[in-house]
């Protein structure tokens, strides 16, 4: 199998250095990181670093300032200033609460003095319902792990290994396979009757390498969670299909520029492999004053959603693309 003219895997083998060598970081002292390489942008003509290697090198470092067992449940975060890369970034970590079961994780990135971005990250011991019911089972008396979810959309159940692979990135970290309706204003006749804010975008994603170290898992999944939906909001509008494609030889800034302002997660579960085949669906909820506010839910194999993600871009349109847009 090619993706785009590499192999798998070459592609494999790129992510490994990406993942393992590119997010790395060194412990400087008690509330100092620094990365031991610049990060990457995403495309060659991008403004700056890509925003998920950025929130996925903080996570590393959360995970590397708590004490073991203690990982991610949720995230919020903001891009102040565009990354280069030209420099690795330090990580300055503010240590506000260590408590038995919680703990939280304030982490500034910068990089040649300037603050590029900023996390608040709350992590638990006990973000695992395989391992609750585990317990519940050696122990009755223990609380019963209850829980409940929207289930997937029907589209989850739909083969995807007849979809090609696509890549998104310049460093092989990535790989998309796209559904027929997502690049075919004509495959899903009901969406031309829907608001924009209720068009349901969704696709298939995964990670290039390998997820056996638990804080690269985390990593990985920020690195998926900040991929191809903000450029996707001519697709929402219905505007022609050129403009909203995947990868470096699409037009994916025909319509619009668009920039990430801020960024959050929350990890509901612990049962998830970024490296293998996520499905993620989303909406553009609402747009006012440049500015697009997206949800979306990532789903495992097992069809659980085990992740949500909000997020906020400024977006400027081009040639008054807007005002051929279908809302």
């Amino acid at each position: 199998m090619s993706v785009n003219g590499a192999s798998t895997s070459s592609a494999v083998e790129l992510s490994e250095k990406v993942v393992r060598n590119m997010l790395e970081v060194d412990k400087v002292s008690e509330t100092r990181y620094d990365g031991r390489n610049a990060l990457k942008k995403p495309l060659p003509t991008s403004r700056g670093v890509y925003g998920g290697y950025l929130c996925g090198q903080a996570v590393l470092v959360a995970m590397k300032s708590v004490p073991e067992g203690f990982k991610p449940h949720s995230l919020h975060s903001y891009f102040t200033n565009a990354a280069t890369d030209s420099s690795p970034c330090s990580y300055e970590v503010e240590k506000l609460t260590d408590g038995r079961n919680f703990a939280s994780r304030l982490v500034r990135a910068s990089q040649n003095g300037t603050v590029c971005y900023v996390v608040m990250i709350s992590l638990t011991r006990r973000n695992s319902i395989a391992k609750a019911t585990e317990e519940y089972e050696r122990n009755p008396g223990k609380p019963f792990p209850f829980e409940f979810a929207a289930p997937p959309p029907p589209e989850f159940h739909e083969s995807h290994k007849h979809l090609s692979v696509v890549r998104h990135d310049a460093n092989f970290s990535l790989q998309h396979k796209l559904p027929k309706r997502y690049w075919d204003l004509n495959a899903d006749a009901s969406e031309r009757d829907k608001p924009a804010a209720e068009r349901e975008m969704s696709y298939w994603v995964r990670v290039t390498g390998d997820s056996r170290d638990d804080s690269f898992r985390y990593a990985g999944l920020c690195i998926a969670s900040d991929s191809v939906y903000l450029t996707s909001l001519s697709r929402i509008l219905r505007l022609p299909p050129d403009g909203y494609g995947v990868g470096e030889k699409n037009r994916v800034g025909r319509y619009i520029f668009s920039l990430s302002l801020d960024h959050s997660i929350y990890f509901h579960d612990d049962d998830f492999d970024p490296c293998d085949w996520l499905y993620f669906t989303y909406k553009a909820v609402r747009f006012s004053n440049n500015r697009a506010l997206y949800t979306g839910s990532y789903y495992n194999t097992k069809g659980k959603v085990f992740a949500t993600i909000i997020q906020e871009a400024l977006v400027f349109f081009k040639g008054g693309s807007e005002h051929k847009s279908k809302i």
